[in-house]
């Protein structure tokens, strides 16, 4: 269990921060707008998330918009690969469609965002309408996959919430559960056979039942599985399961990347969790912190190696991540493999050391399709979660 707290007050906003300025000693803003506060949660879910197969958020009052703020910027930058992990989220006393009691608080930014006429409100409302719960039973193709998913949720007002009523806690084509207790107390459960409890953990059996039960004897993924989780999340383990494969960074010269564009799209096929630059890399990334950040989050770095890849300063760094990700976890990250034989000309260097320290996987005869499925079913065998 994480439990993430957010700077927020009710006070007027410049003196708060004004306030806050003097005790503290040093400039700060003591209740940024909800989009600001998205951006903090992306950072702290991509470090303190990374290791977990399911993830499940509860969100009250407020979080459930920064929730959705941060979660409607990843779609529209085409990051719906960073979400495949969020099983479920419960938005308790959220207000999806503003709360009355802010109508007067413009002194506030966080308060202006959630008033009911608030254009925050309304386009965030639509987007993620547009975005996730229009494809509940929809199955994106593969454009319209990296901008849109659907992400089970649970919808739950308080009956004698006043800050935000059963009609601003609703979201469209998505049902209301009503509990008892006010704005604070909905999120305050006495023991687990309390009903603010149960609801949750009802709808959350339920849905770890259908992903269960979706999966036939064949191995086919059943049609409810299929319409709540898009085809490239390879990630449908269930708490405590271990997924088939070991996730992979895939790491390459820009001159072999028709090679690295058909392993990618091969691998995903069998079900392997793959990070791809030209697909998960968004407009503005920084490239050597995302990629940094990346090589951190998945378990191996595949590493392609060719004529230009040795002499690329780019894999060189990525290389030289992997290595250190090696030297601090005590495990086997960087897999070799590769498409000629210049990796046996280097004599010194980051090259040189892999030259002799690693078994290096044979996709020098890529281009012919017998050769190539040889060497592919080579590499899925040692990706193997059981083997690495």
């Amino acid at each position: 269990m994480f439990v993430w707290k957010y700077p927020t007050h009710v006070g007027p906003g410049r003196w708060n921060d004004l306030v806050s300025i003097v005790a503290k000693k040093t400039l700060r803003e003591t209740a940024p707008r909800i989009k600001r506060l998205g951006a903090v949660w992306d950072s702290t879910y991509r470090t303190q998330f990374r290791e977990y197969q399911d993830v499940f958020l509860i969100c009250h009052s407020m979080g459930g918009l920064v929730v959705k703020s941060w979660i409607i910027d990843l779609l529209e930058g085409g990051q719906s690969e960073r979400l495949k992990t969020l099983r479920h989220i419960a938005f308790y006393a959220t207000p999806h469609n503003g709360a009355p009691v802010t109508t007067l608080a413009d002194w506030n930014k966080q308060l202006k965002d959630m008033q009911l006429d608030s254009p925050f409100i309304e386009d965030l409302g639509n987007r993620w309408h547009e975005h996730v719960v229009a494809w509940k039973d929809k199955v994106p193709g593969p454009e319209d996959r990296r901008y849109n998913r659907f992400i089970p949720q649970q919808v739950i007002a308080g009956l004698a919430d006043r800050v935000v009523p059963s009609p601003s806690a609703t979201i469209r084509g998505i049902s209301l559960t009503t509990v008892p207790g006010d704005h604070s107390e909905v999120i305050q459960p006495f023991n687990i056979a309390d009903t603010r409890y149960q609801v949750w953990r009802t709808a959350l059996d339920a849905f770890v039942s259908v992903k269960a039960s979706s999966k036939h004897p064949s191995g086919e993924v059943g049609r409810e599985e299929s319409l709540s989780e898009t085809s490239t999340d390879t990630s449908s383990s269930l708490p405590g399961e271990v997924p088939e494969y070991a996730s992979v960074f895939i790491s390459y010269s820009t001159d072999d990347e028709d090679f690295a564009k058909r392993l990618y799209a091969d691998l995903q096929k069998q079900g392997v969790d793959c990070w791809f630059a030209p697909h998960d890399m968004s407009i503005g990334d920084k490239r050597r912190t995302r990629v940094d950040e990346s090589i951190l989050a998945q378990k191996k770095v595949l590493l392609i190696l060719s004529q230009s890849s040795v002499k690329s300063t780019w894999v060189e760094k990525e290389v030289e991540t992997a290595f250190d990700k090696e030297e601090e976890s005590h495990t086997l990250v960087l897999f070799p493999i590769m498409l000629d034989r210049a990796i046996f000309q280097e004599k010194a260097g980051w090259a040189a050391d892999i030259r002799r320290q690693r078994h290096i996987g044979d996709f020098t005869q890529w281009p012919e399709e017998r050769v190539y499925q040889q060497a592919l079913e080579r590499l899925l065998r040692d990706l193997k979660a059981k083997h690495v």
